[in-house]
């Protein structure tokens, strides 16, 4: 075996035949995930495209829909001959596909080749993104004939399962908010942005507000927060609370994809959550550090992922901010408004409350951004202007 650049690769693995040129290749092997059908044209731009997004449109520029597959390669036919290999491989066609299931057989006949590089430094690096999925080559399908299903698969899938439950509730968030807005509910609540018309994608990316449609934290503790207020209203038992918020972040979890940043919110709020059900104090640094040890041993390429690092960082900034706000609290002597703050009309104590809250936003986000612009900076070369001031006026929406 020898080390690339994330991860060994088996003397049978298929990308070891794999070249930049594609080749003919006729293949067994059995499907390790849903797959995910891609509609409408690949945008034009590659401002705030997903990486899936970025790989289907020089290969697919038409409207048609997409299909895109990953496969855990078995067997390898040539010449009529059938050769054992392993290694998992994006499969890709042209057309729908929704037929096939995560744990079905199939037969393919496409073209192999490996995932491309960036031509210039900066550029998304497509193949470093599969890498860290286990993946190294890519199989193209010029129709959905060329991929021909021979065994489905039996029993329980955990996979197909999930992506069911996903599907389910984007038709239910597509018949309660309707088919314009859909897009933007799905990408902000479920995390899929394929529908998601392109003008809109740049907006949010051009003002810096790209990260709002991200799954992360705040989803996670929107979630938890709502539980938490119709459990207390019902009167429920502490702990019946906590096992309830715990088992619907988790839930959430499965229908997200579980991307990192929602695994690490996750875990934030499943240790804080057991501590308090078994009576033990839980520290927000160190929590965040356990989180960060079980994504690695989960998987060890998440240490790459960027979309982990900016995570952990906007806490890590968070985390700083509330460290810093009680040490200053500790030693400054309150004012004179605030010992009367009790005494005055109610409206001025609605603005007063306003005003905090107001400066409060504005100190978390300047943490968060000291904490995460440096990352951004080097890996995307850019720096929305309107970013800050987006992100204070649009979180509370």
């Amino acid at each position: 075996m020898t080390q690339t650049r994330l991860f060994t690769v088996a003397s049978a693995d298929i990308s070891r035949i794999a070249t930049g040129t594609p080749q003919p290749i006729h293949l067994i092997g059995r499907l390790a995930d849903e797959p995910y059908v891609f509609e409408g044209a690949p945008p034009t731009d590659e401002v705030g495209l997903d990486p899936d997004d970025r790989a289907m449109r020089p290969l697919f520029p038409t409207d048609r829909p997409r299909t895109v597959m990953v496969l855990r390669g078995e067997e390898l036919v040539i010449a009529g001959m059938k050769r054992s290999v392993s290694g998992m491989v994006r499969l890709e066609t042209e057309g729908e596909r929704r037929d096939l299931h995560a744990g079905d057989r199939v037969e393919v006949w496409g073209r192999l080749v490996l995932p491309g590089t960036p031509r210039n430094a900066g550029d998304f690096d497509f193949a470093e993104y599969l890498s860290r999925r286990g993946i190294r080559s890519i199989v193209r399908c010029r129709i959905p004939a060329e991929i021909r299903l021979l065994q489905a698969a039996r029993g329980f899938h955990w996979q197909r399962f999930l992506r069911g439950q996903q599907e389910a509730s984007i038709a239910l968030l597509e018949k309660v908010v309707g088919k314009d807005q859909a897009p933007l509910a799905i990408a902000m609540l479920l995390g899929p942005r394929q529908q998601l018309a392109e003008d809109l994608r740049r907006a949010f990316s051009e003002s810096g507000a790209a990260h709002l449609l991200a799954i992360s934290g705040i989803n996670v503790g929107i979630l938890a927060a709502f539980l938490w207020f119709w459990g207390r209203l019902f009167n429920l038992r502490f702990r019946t609370i906590q096992w309830g918020m715990l088992l619907l972040v988790f839930a959430y979890l499965g229908i997200t994809d579980a991307s990192p940043p929602v695994v690490r919110a996750a875990l934030l709020l499943g240790l804080s959550g057991f501590g308090q059900i078994v009576r033990r104090a839980s520290s927000p640094l160190n929590g965040l550090c356990a989180a960060g040890i079980l994504i690695l041993l989960w998987n060890p390429a998440n240490l790459f992922d960027i979309g982990a690092q900016l995570s952990f960082l906007a806490v890590l900034g968070l985390v700083t901010l509330t460290r810093i706000q009680g040490g200053w609290n500790l030693v400054r002597q309150p004012g004179l408004l605030e010992a009367l703050q009790d005494l005055l009309p109610w409206w001025e104590r609605a603005l007063l409350f306003f005003r905090e809250q107001t400066v409060q936003l504005y100190l978390c986000t300047l943490a968060i951004w000291v904490f995460t612009q440096p990352l951004v900076l080097m890996r995307f070369q850019s720096l929305p202007a309107l970013g800050f001031l987006a992100t204070v006026l649009m979180t509370p929406l």
